[in-house]
């Protein structure tokens, strides 16, 4: 979903917080499990999007080392509200998994499984537990929390402008989940064979992984070029129906964690 625009837009270049812009592709990495998770440094990929280079961690290799199941379909991730977080939480929708990763090492430091249809884990505002959004057996799930010692256990809005995110280099890019740290947005685009919620919607002209936006300082308005995705190209394949064979990569949710 892309959302309206907050007042942090209008604010402009002051100095920003440090950040990460963390987003996951969904798309199996290893036979029906997997997934990739993509780190980029704030500065860099608000400065130069299509060079910036991310960290990749492939989830069933570190949910493996972890001792966790290795899990299906990373759906959404979003912080605990520590300050700054201490932990990304993963929400596996495909197989009712659920990651806490340590934002400092980058690694799996819990799992709980049994979630069902988990589509988003939300913490908390005191961190004492994660709540689950179990979508398919609409369910509410709580799983209790300790991030201290890695521990887990089972007015009115109106929308005032509409503007295309289509451009000649993306004409489809299916805007997905999105965040926004002074006067840049970034939004993760979908892939050409989406996973969830809009699989029979399909493109070649897809240009998954993170779009950059500028964000002008009216909140009505914004620039961004082809230089301004930040890449999440899967080397797997899948098929479309038409035959054409495309990159597998879907992403999908996307958290900016401030350090």
């Amino acid at each position: 979903m892309l959302g309206s625009l907050s007042p942090q837009a209008a604010e402009g270049k002051k100095a920003q917080p440090d950040f990460e812009v963390w987003a996951i592709d969904q798309a199996d990495t290893s036979p029906d499990d997997g997934g990739l998770l993509y780190i980029w440094d704030g500065a860099d990929i608000s400065d130069n999007p299509s060079e910036a280079e991310a960290e990749v961690i492939e989830l069933a290799q570190a949910a493996a080392e972890a001792g966790c199941p290795v899990a299906r379909r990373p759906h959404m991730l979003l912080t605990n509200h520590t300050e700054p977080p201490s932990h990304v939480i993963i929400s596996n929708v495909g197989s009712g998994h659920i990651f806490f990763v340590d934002v400092e090492s980058k690694e799996i430091v819990g799992c709980v499984g049994g979630a069902g249809n988990a589509h988003a884990a939300v913490a908390t505002p005191d961190n004492s537990m994660v709540i689950v959004d179990d979508q398919n057996g609409q369910n509410l799930r709580k799983v209790h929390t300790d991030y201290a010692s890695n521990s887990v256990d089972l007015q009115t809005h109106e929308v005032v402008r509409t503007q295309s995110l289509a451009r000649p280099w993306s004409t489809d890019p299916k805007p997905d989940i999105a965040d926004i740290v002074g006067d840049r947005m970034f939004i993760a685009l979908r892939g050409p064979k989406p996973l969830t919620a809009i699989p029979t919607l399909e493109s070649a002209a897809r240009t998954p992984g993170v779009a950059v936006l500028k964000v002008h300082t009216n909140c009505n308005s914004f620039d961004w070029d082809p230089k301004d995705i930040a890449p999440m190209v899967s080397p797997h394949t899948t098929t479309l129906s038409d035959g054409t064979v495309v990159t597998s990569a879907d992403p999908h949710g996307l958290e900016v964690v401030l350090r």
